[in-house]
């Protein structure tokens, strides 16, 4: 299948939409955006949170790209790409409890599939190669609405429940990794040792580093840095707790390493992302 839009080389600057095929991804990574899914042919699998899930065909699926993520192994893969930048996601002002649901998570499936989706998808795509400002207007308001929808879905089934994403089964190395991610996700708040993380996918330390960078493209330190980063950016937009606190909360044990690690992966430092997050927020319910 021909590419309507070739999939960009930089996230977090504006909407974006694209079709085509996947050849998965060679390391692990984040970016500043949600992203959408939408799976027409084959099978898509994604390492998340030491998770690798399974992404069921033609249900829309969020993902919270600041998560680290990575596709594993694409068969046959042909996708529909949607990415909105998080500024145009805080204006919108969803329900707390979604959004906090969909970043602790990392990923969700629409609880309430639409048989239109695929073609308004697809017109997004076409809208938004077109670079004209009144499309992508267009494409902004639909978009709210389609997320507004996802939204109300999930609440009236209580979260996620009517909609459950299939776990994978892995093998060899790649479940090694998952072992290593987990461990990493369930004791993120906690002191992590190589050894420790190791041990719980049961191989030697020098073996789980070079494993993981293999099959990642990121040494553990940095994938325990930036799921620490992914947590306190939630608990930046979603609690009130302050900016020390979080830090401590999401595992850092000083205040400078906290401050160097969120500014390197997010732009900003922590109290500036906050009021940011703020701002676009206030603005969006005006």
């Amino acid at each position: 299948m021909a590419k309507t839009r070739a999939k960009p080389r930089e996230l977090g600057r504006d909407l974006q939409a694209w079709a085509g095929r996947s050849a998965g991804m060679a390391q692990a990574h984040h970016h500043a955006d949600l992203e959408l899914n939408f799976v027409l042919a084959g099978m898509a699998q994604y390492l998340i949170q030491g998770r690798l899930i399974r992404l069921p065909q033609r249900r829309l699926c969020l993902l919270w790209g600041a998560t680290p993520h990575q596709m594993f192994e694409p068969q046959s893969l042909e996708m529909i790409w949607v990415t909105a930048p998080m500024d145009m996601l805080w204006r919108m002002r969803l329900s707390r409890s979604f959004m906090s649901r969909l970043m602790r998570r990392g990923v969700m499936v629409d609880a309430s599939p639409c048989e239109r989706d695929e073609a308004q998808l697809r017109q997004w795509c076409d809208d938004l190669a077109t670079a004209d400002p009144r499309r992508e207007t267009i494409v902004q308001l639909e978009l709210e609405a389609r997320l507004r929808r996802i939204a109300l879905a999930a609440s009236e089934r209580g979260g996620a429940r009517g909609a459950r994403l299939r776990r994978a089964d892995s093998d060899g190395a790649a479940k090694h990794v998952r072992a290593m991610a987990r461990h990493v996700a369930d004791h993120l708040t906690q002191p992590l040792a190589v050894d420790d993380i190791a041990a719980a996918a049961g191989i030697g330390a020098n073996h789980a580093m070079t494993l993981f960078r293999r099959h990642t493209g990121m040494t553990l330190s940095t994938y325990v840095t930036r799921q620490r980063i992914a947590r306190a950016q939630r608990l930046l937009t979603q609690t009130r707790r302050p900016v020390l606190q979080v830090g401590f909360d999401c595992g850092f044990g000083s205040v400078s390493r906290f401050y160097e690690a969120f500014g390197r992966e997010a732009g900003a430092s922590p109290a500036a992302y906050r009021r940011n997050h703020r701002r676009l927020a206030a603005a969006g319910g005006r």
